[in-house]
């Protein structure tokens, strides 16, 4: 969510000050945490400039207090209100605008609503089209423009880019934002260590994540508002679950939760009941877990919330599995893949219905051979998709930690399902494929720290280059955005021979939506 929108430059006439008023003191119930109340001041604003002679001053105030309604809209869970008020809030800004210009500031106050209605489409997982919202953004940018502006622009493209999956990206933009924030206004990063976080926990990387949003809760205590301050909270009760401090996470989501009731956030407060239900389910109850977790994802608005509904799904996934209700994991896990936004978490989820299939394998002797063979699909196409997300990170300790968290283990799942069914043409298919994905190890430039910020210039533009995947091991570990590597080579065994593993490649690119391979086709004699 944006900081709210207020009045512009130019005094308020005598006709339009009750408009004003109301905007500004709905803005500031708003950062209290009382978003109805404030909606109902934000209403009663545009209300008052409903009017057939509605003026440009009129309409400059209308497109405000639509964007402060949006807010409220979107923090109470209803995500298409929030696009409803903000579309109408950038349309009667350029009304403005094309009838008296910048006169009263209302540029800023339309490339502030492109970047709210990025924001919402985020949460609506349609991230396209929130890209396309930042770039009109960018477009208006201009000199003249503020640091809270330009900060707000990287930290929504670098929240686009994580839910995308594009790490790299992600992270180029958030060190933008912080480097933004730390020489302007220190306290806006507080908004964006928790984006730098997640980051960092995809990459396996929890150390550094647990560091970003202790920053994160730090300076919201102090300076943050009721919806900061929630987010903040629940942030570092999921770093500790994750970390496995078990009685810290139950306090800190039941923490979490009360906040977000009293501020009528409904998503974060069904988020961290599901929090609270993951902990349940590391304490050993996993079905206490179950039944809260069920109650939780039916408390998600009808809208958004396509990560919490993954995370929700996910755990009660892992849930049925420990109580030995396969059919019910399945299902479960399935739901969880429908609110994948990106192929890493696609992946992720596969990984573990294989784990899941191969554990029910082991439980229904009349079925084994059947369930393995599910179990093998799903982590062959999974292997091979993991193997080729590799290319999109940098050479250095985040690719590294995708190897070893993700890669890596979907790999040995899937050699020891094809050897368990004594599948040795697999195997050796498997092997032979192997060679023609050589990993490099780059060294890293700089450190990896939350407590310095190291920035890089920006990744050239024009058109991409494609080098073999190999050439990467020429390349140094940085932020910076790597060069686009086409895809390892297909490999044939011998002459004469199909290429190997081609109907597998060709399963995991339609089931992943990514290039495996490449065209290529090598000798690996």
């Amino acid at each position: 969510m944006s900081g709210p929108v207020l009045q512009g430059p130019l005094p308020t006439g005598e006709r339009w000050k009750s408009v004003r008023d109301n905007n500004n003191e709905g803005a500031q119930l708003l950062r209290a945490g009382q978003i109805a109340r404030s909606a109902e001041l934000f209403e009663q604003a545009i209300a008052l400039t409903r009017v057939a002679d509605v003026d440009a001053e009129g309409l400059d105030l209308r497109c405000r207090a639509l964007s402060n309604l949006a807010a409220a809209r979107e923090l109470s869970g209803d995500l298409g209100g929030a696009i409803t008020e903000i579309e109408e809030a950038i349309s009667t800004g350029q009304r403005v605008l094309a009838e008296i210009g910048d006169l009263r500031g209302t540029r800023s106050a339309v490339l502030s609503g492109h970047l709210a209605r990025a924001q919402t489409l985020i949460l609506l997982g349609r991230l396209d089209e929130a890209l396309e919202s930042a770039d009109r953004a960018t477009a208006l940018l201009s000199g003249a423009d503020g640091d809270l502006l330009r900060f707000t622009l990287h930290n929504v493209r670098c929240g686009i880019f994580l839910e995308a999956g594009r790490l790299p990206e992600a992270d180029q933009e958030g060190e933008r934002a912080l480097e933004v924030a730390l020489a302007s206004h220190p306290e806006l990063s507080a908004s964006v260590y928790p984006n730098l976080a997640g980051i960092a926990q995809l990459t396996d990387d929890d150390a550094t994540a647990q560091d970003y949003l202790a920053l994160a809760e730090q300076i919201n205590r102090l300076a943050g508002d009721a919806t900061s301050r929630q987010h903040a909270v629940e942030n570092l009760a999921r770093a500790s679950l994750q970390a496995g401090r078990l009685e810290e996470a139950r306090r800190g989501f039941g923490t979490a939760e009360a906040l977000a009731v009293e501020a009528g956030l409904p998503i974060r407060a069904a988020a961290s009941r599901c929090g609270i239900a993951a902990v349940r389910l590391h304490s050993g109850q996993p079905d206490e877990a179950a039944e809260a977790l069920r109650d939780a994802i039916t408390r998600f608005p009808a809208e958004g919330a396509h990560l919490e509904r993954l995370q929700a799904w996910g755990v009660l996934g892992d849930a049925e599995s420990a109580r030995m209700d396969f059919a019910a994991a399945e299902d479960a896990y399935t739901n969880a893949r429908e609110h994948a936004l990106t192929a890493q978490d696609r992946c992720r989820i596969d990984v573990r219905r294989a784990e899941m299939h191969a554990e029910w394998a082991s439980a229904a002797p009349a079925d084994r051979a059947a369930l393995l063979a599910r179990a093998l699909d799903l982590a062959v196409a999974a292997h091979l998709a993991t193997e080729a997300l590799r290319e999109t990170f940098p050479p250095g300790p985040a690719r590294e930690r995708w190897v070893g968290s993700v890669a890596a283990p979907a790999r040995g799942l899937a050699f020891r399902l094809a050897a368990l069914l004594g599948d040795t043409r697999l195997l050796l298919a498997l092997t032979e494929n192997a060679s023609a994905a050589v990993a490099f190890h780059a060294p890293t430039t700089t450190a990896v720290s939350p407590w310095v910020a190291e920035f890089e210039p920006p990744a050239p533009t024009g058109s991409e280059i494609e080098l073999p995947a190999a050439a990467s091991g020429l390349l140094t570990g940085s932020t910076q955005l790597p060069v686009r590597f086409q895809p390892p080579p297909r490999v044939l065994s011998c002459p004469g021979a199909e290429v190997l593993l081609a109907e597998w490649f060709e399963r995991a690119e339609q089931r992943y939506g990514i290039r495996v391979r490449s065209e290529e086709v090598v000798a690996g004699w």
